[in-house]
């Protein structure tokens, strides 16, 4: 007897339907594979179209920092929310894949880092003001040049980890960007060196960051279940082959209330993780937002931008932690299949080209994870001094001339330093190789630069070669030649006296200024040697007050020295 006999009739009738239903679309598989994908297709058209529409108008500004520039974490995470709000600033109409901003740093060896923001053209009124106030200057930046170079590599990093866990958390000091400067110190721009790091930030949806729960979640429940199972399957063996507890058990006796089946062992019950563990960031919906990197590297010389992409991916390794950036593609021995290689180039230039989001599985993070890219570079960072950034020096400009450069083009030039920021500097090497004549080259331009400055030549002939260059009107009342050299028999050396009394100054102050001076290199002290300091200002306050009697009596030449310590001293007295 059939085994439809025994169902009822409506429900043999809904079986019936079904089995037509199936039938029928077996046999139009075809034409309804044609139908979807056509409708497929032509949303897929609409999409991209709206996509093109809604990208074509952008906003780009540059971020200047100031000097001190140094933003705490609430000013990054201000940023930040700013950010993810201009993203979603489009027409309603916008693609999600649309809805993102872009955070470009490049540079080229001209300029050492330049950090610029794309938005949608509506909300340039709202990125025109940043969470960092005065201390960065906004301006309008113009599209980036297009400019081709024979050697192209590029590469898309994207986060893996579990879901909801998070980058390492890099402190602010020093600067989480001080990786990159390093990576692109060295670029030479008459090589043509170009790179590029583009982060794109796309707000989370609500019903993505619901099913990403849903998935991290599901894994965790898998997770526990695997390792309950795995303990189950351990406490089994043990009991069935006598472990090392039976054996002990053992030598206790015979063992009392147990069947002949041996222990009975107790099932491990799933040890599931909190849900704020698992969720990690994806906990709170603020702050969350899809994320894709792409970096390009660019030369016209061989190997330079391959090798520049590999000391990019090498700085990024300041963000591992329990996440990880890790590039897309994978290696067949000597080959990389990846963003640069057909067919997958023509989906990177397109979202290089159009900040379109389409991130990899897992592209998934928080804003304060990626803190170090949502701010320009911080005055914790060491920026390199570029060629272009030395200015080349001018009469009269306030600079010092440090020495000749030769370009990449054959041209030399005199490069030169502002004088206010030449501190110091300390000079060695051998003789006759221009030590003395550089520091009289700076002497000079400091003297036409109106500054004052004391050149000590104990050889005694540097001002006879820089004196030329002092025969100048505005120059010549400001120069003096202080020449201490004994020649002959009859030369004195050039003194003065500490105690001098003629320019009336407070005789305190001389007093201290003197027993400090000899205290200082002596080591006297008040623990030390109290006696001979109080022995020592005495002395030096007497014959001070004898100086002040023999100006006032219009006889400065006759005043004591402090050679006449010796004879206020005790031990002269008692002599």
């Amino acid at each position: 007897m059939s085994i439809l006999t025994s169902v009822p009739g409506h429900l043999r009738t809904a079986v019936d339907a079904v089995a037509t239903a199936t039938q029928w679309v077996v046999v139009n598989s075809w034409w309804l594979a044609l139908v979807a994908a056509s409708v497929w297709t032509g949303w897929e058209y609409l999409i991209r179209w709206g996509a093109r529409r809604a990208l074509a108008q952008r906003t780009r500004l540059e971020l200047v920092p100031g000097p001190g520039f140094a933003p705490d974490r609430e000013q990054i995470w201000r940023q930040g929310m700013q950010l993810v709000r201009a993203a979603g600033s489009g027409p309603w109409w916008t693609p999600r894949r649309a809805r993102s901003v872009r955070v470009r740093l490049s540079a080229d060896g001209v300029n050492p880092l330049s950090y610029r923001i794309e938005a949608p053209a509506s909300a340039h009124a709202l990125l025109a003001q940043t969470a960092f106030g005065s201390k960065v200057t906004v301006r309008q930046a113009p599209p980036s040049p297009m400019v081709h170079r024979p050697h192209v590599v590029r590469a898309v990093l994207s986060l893996h980890g579990d879901p909801g866990s998070r980058l390492r958390d890099v402190p602010l000091d020093p600067d989480p960007l001080q990786p990159f400067l390093d990576a692109v110190s060295d670029l030479r721009g008459e090589l043509g060196d170009l790179a590029e790091v583009c982060v794109d930030f796309s707000p989370a949806s609500r019903w993505g960051l619901a099913v990403r729960r849903t998935v991290a979640m599901r894994r965790d429940r898998e997770r526990s279940r695997r390792e309950a199972q795995r303990d189950a399957r351990w406490l089994s063996r043990e009991s069935d082959s006598g472990g090392f507890s039976s054996l002990l058990e053992g030598l206790q006796g015979p063992s009392q209330g147990r069947g002949a089946g041996g222990r009975m062992v107790m099932s491990p019950q799933p040890r599931r993780a909190g849900r704020e563990k698992v969720l990690g960031k994806l906990l709170h919906t603020p702050g969350v937002v899809r994320v894709q990197i792409l970096v390009r590297c660019a030369s016209q010389e061989a190997d330079r931008a391959q090798q520049r992409l590999a000391r990019i991916s090498a700085a990024m390794d300041v963000y591992a932690g329990p996440s990880r950036l890790t590039s897309l593609g994978w290696s067949l021995g000597p080959l990389r299949f990846g963003p640069d290689r057909r067919p997958w180039r023509g989906r990177f230039e397109e979202q290089w080209a159009r900040a379109l989001m389409r991130p990899a599985r897992g592209g998934w993070a928080h804003i304060e994870e990626l803190a170090g890219f949502l701010k320009p570079v911080t005055a914790g960072s060491r920026v390199p001094v570029l060629e272009n950034e030395v200015p080349t020096y001018t009469t009269g400009g306030d600079l010092l001339p440090v020495g000749w450069y030769r370009g990449p083009d054959g041209r030399e030039r005199l490069l030169a330093v502002p004088e206010d920021d030449m501190l110091f500097e300390v000079q060695s090497g051998k003789a006759g190789w221009g030590k003395t004549t550089r520091a009289e080259v700076q002497a000079v331009a400091s003297a036409h630069n109106g500054r004052g400055i004391a050149f000590v030549d104990p050889h005694g002939d540097s001002f006879a070669d820089a004196a030329p260059y002092l025969a100048h009107e505005d120059l010549i009342k400001r120069v003096a030649l202080i020449d201490l050299t004994v020649r002959a028999d009859s030369d004195r050396l050039a003194s003065w006296n500490l105690l001098d009394m003629s320019e009336q100054r407070p005789q305190h102050e001389v007093c201290a200024a003197v027993v400090e001076g000899f205290a200082g290199p002596l080591g006297w002290d008040d623990a030390s040697a109290p006696r001979a300091l109080t022995i020592l200002t005495k002395a030096v306050d007497a014959l001070l007050s004898v100086n002040v009697q023999v100006v006032a009596a219009q006889m400065p030449r006759v005043q004591a020295s402090i050679f006449q310590v010796g004879a206020l001293t005790p031990t002269s007295r008692s002599q």
